[in-house]
């Protein structure tokens, strides 16, 4: 059930972001969803099993995720940067 609630969810951002409604973008667009979900799930999981506290295991977790959208940004201010020289 939550799977087809999942692809309406989809189907309403891309027709909210305005993007075409092709077959193959569409199942792209879930495939990427999907190896996200997947990879945040599996960096929670391993923080699960590595520390026995929950709250060390949740800090760890948002740590992670924070350095990854850190790097992410930074690494976009510098081709932003480097670009308009």
């Amino acid at each position: 059930m939550s799977t087809l609630i999942t692809f309406y969810y989809m189907m309403a951002v891309l027709y909210c972001e305005g993007f075409r409604f092709e077959v193959g973008k569409f199942f792209i667009f879930v495939l990427t969803l999907f190896l996200t979900t997947m990879s945040a799930s599996a960096v929670c999981f391993i923080a699960g099993a590595t520390f026995t506290s929950f709250a060390v295991a949740n800090a760890i977790s948002v740590f992670v995720f924070v350095l990854m959208l850190v790097s992410k940004l930074e690494s976009s201010y510098l081709r932003l940067y480097y670009s308009a020289l």
